[in-house]
């Protein structure tokens, strides 16, 4: 029963934020709408960068080469910085879309903000350029009337998508619920020494300590 409460709180949790990541991550004249998304998940600072760096080393072939925030032991500050590529977002007439991206995440305590920016947008294996809006060089998903480009559409709908999913699995991986007992006794203590030295409040403690509570055996 209280694993299934957890899930079922989960569960509301994830919908909601699938629900505004989906009405806001829109293609339009001057880049992707409301790229920047906050959430708070009441876990502690230590854990969220723990997953993060999981994230990173699973969703990137070489996290040293394309994320800047590492320290000299291989862990992630709070503020850290994702340079991504990806070869093949969308398929224009046989011709693959290939687009250039940063990730900028930071996390402050129970914060976690992610501000999502478009670098480039290239027809892989040519010089042809897409941008959001046409200009003299480049075709646009939208024309410089503010029209938008019909024959794009489906090209759209992929670099939303793309951008949405790469978004939610980071959040997902936030919510990954495979702490063990150990890590989660160990990331108690640090909560306890932080709120000895003052440097949390008792109600962020009690918050943190009812969460870790549920992994610990």
């Amino acid at each position: 029963m209280k694993n299934l409460k957890i899930m079922m709180m989960t569960l509301m949790v994830c919908l909601s934020f699938v629900s505004v990541g989906q009405d806001t991550l829109k293609v339009t004249p001057t880049g992707m709408s409301n790229s920047k998304q906050s959430f708070k998940i009441l876990f502690d600072e230590g854990i969220l960068l723990k997953r993060s760096e999981k994230w990173v080393n699973t969703t990137y072939a070489n996290p040293d080469k394309v994320v800047s925030g590492f320290k000299t032991d291989n862990t992630l500050n709070k503020h850290f910085k994702v340079n991504g590529y990806s070869s093949s977002v969308s398929n224009l007439d046989g011709q693959h879309l290939a687009v250039k991206y940063t990730i900028d995440i930071s996390i402050e305590d129970s914060l976690v903000t992610i501000n999502f920016n478009i670098i480039e947008m290239k027809i892989h294996g040519t010089e042809a350029y897409l941008k959001f809006t046409s200009d003299f060089s480049s075709v646009g998903f939208y024309k410089k009337n503010g029209q938008f480009n019909g024959g794009l559409l489906q090209a759209s709908k992929d670099l939303e998508l793309f951008v949405s999913n790469l978004v939610f699995s980071y959040y997902n991986a936030l919510l990954d619920n495979s702490m063990t007992s150990d890590e989660a006794l160990a990331e108690l203590k640090k909560a306890k020494e932080k709120l000895d030295l003052g440097l949390i409040t008792q109600e962020k403690y009690d918050e943190i300590k009812a969460e870790l509570l549920k992994y610990i055996n």
